[in-house]
């Protein structure tokens, strides 16, 4: 069964990679259903999986000098914010 997870692994990837979507959606099921992880390691795997792929295509587009700098800082305040009002809001729903 693991082989048919890592030949959907690679169908998911390649399919992903031409259309440019995020793959977690995918991967999660594929490690949870075909390769028999547990849903929790599942997740984390794949925010591992997600987060060393999305590195390298950054460090490719910044080394060919396709990243415009200003606007990567302003998505990285925004989800910095972001993550830090989320942070605000389940420590307050937790007092409750």
């Amino acid at each position: 069964m693991a082989v048919v997870g890592y030949i959907c692994a690679v169908i998911i990837g390649v399919s992903l990679g031409l259309l440019g979507s995020g793959g977690s959606i995918l991967t999660v099921p594929i490690m949870v259903y075909f390769m028999r992880i547990s849903p929790v390691d599942a997740t984390g795997l794949s925010l591992f999986v997600v987060g060393i792929t999305s590195a390298t295509g950054a460090v490719t587009y910044l080394r060919k000098k396709l990243v415009d700098l200003k606007t990567a800082r302003s998505e990285e305040h925004t989800s910095e914010l972001q993550s830090h009002s989320d942070l605000v809001c389940r420590l307050l729903l937790e007092k409750k």
